[in-house]
């Protein structure tokens, strides 16, 4: 495994200054607050605005500015195993959940609620998550954001 994991999930304070790099791992940063970032990937500067996944490999030179204090999403899959999906969920819907790999929601602003097909129901506040083993029915808050996040392996390990 490359960096201990096959696919990582994680929150992290940012400010000013170089991203750790990770050979072979396929990366998704969501900018969960703040009013904007910018990332300089390989020399080539993209604006990060709230809520928009960008991706990009974890073997490339990144820097980041910001003008205050942030808060990302991130997720990591290692490239030779599994590869993933995010995208951004307001308002209320059905969420499949496939058996050929994991499905994650997680609670970026807001709160949410996600009632399983069995009747259990996990009410979702800012960085909770739930990993999903069956269909959903998934209702987010006024104003709240949701992460739906798919990882389907490739390779298993």
């Amino acid at each position: 495994m490359v960096g201990g994991f096959d696919w990582r999930l994680s929150v992290a304070t940012v400010t000013s200054g170089a991203f750790s790099q990770f050979p072979g791992v396929d990366r998704v940063i969501v900018l969960a607050e703040g009013p904007t970032m910018t990332l300089v990937i390989d020399g080539e500067e993209f604006e990060l605005d709230p809520f928009r996944p960008r991706q990009f490999a974890g073997e490339s030179v990144v820097a980041c500015e910001t003008s205050t204090l942030s808060f990302d999403f991130n997720v990591m899959t290692r490239r030779q195993v599994c590869r993933a999906e995010v995208s951004i969920r307001v308002g209320s819907g059905l969420i499949g959940a496939p058996h050929d790999g994991l499905t994650f929601i997680v609670a970026l602003a807001g709160c949410a609620t996600v009632r399983s097909a069995d009747g259990g129901t996990v009410r979702l506040s800012r960085f909770d998550s739930v990993r999903l083993s069956s269909a959903a029915e998934l209702s987010v808050e006024a104003q709240g954001r949701v992460a739906l996040v798919r990882i389907r392996y490739t390779h298993h390990p």
